[in-house]
């Protein structure tokens, strides 16, 4: 399984860090955590693209869905 440090190491974290805007320590902070901000998924696959490295969908932090909640029973 594909790790966010593996594709750091592909795409570079300087230049990442310098297109998306960003400190070193928060391209670290998606290293230790092992995702990437979904913000950053533009940015992370146009790199990607550029540099011929596939970044999997599953290596971005996105929202969980809610489930919707048990409709009430009618009371009887």
């Amino acid at each position: 399984m594909a790790t966010v440090k593996e594709k750091l190491k592909l795409l570079g974290r300087e230049e990442l860090a310098r297109r998306l805007n960003v400190g070193m320590s928060t391209i670290g902070m998606a290293s230790s955590d092992n995702e990437f901000r979904a913000s950053w998924y533009p940015i992370v696959q146009k790199l990607a693209a550029e540099k011929g490295v596939t970044v999997p969908d599953n290596l971005f932090g996105w929202k969980k869905p809610v489930e919707p909640a048990e409709p009430h029973e009618a009371a009887e």
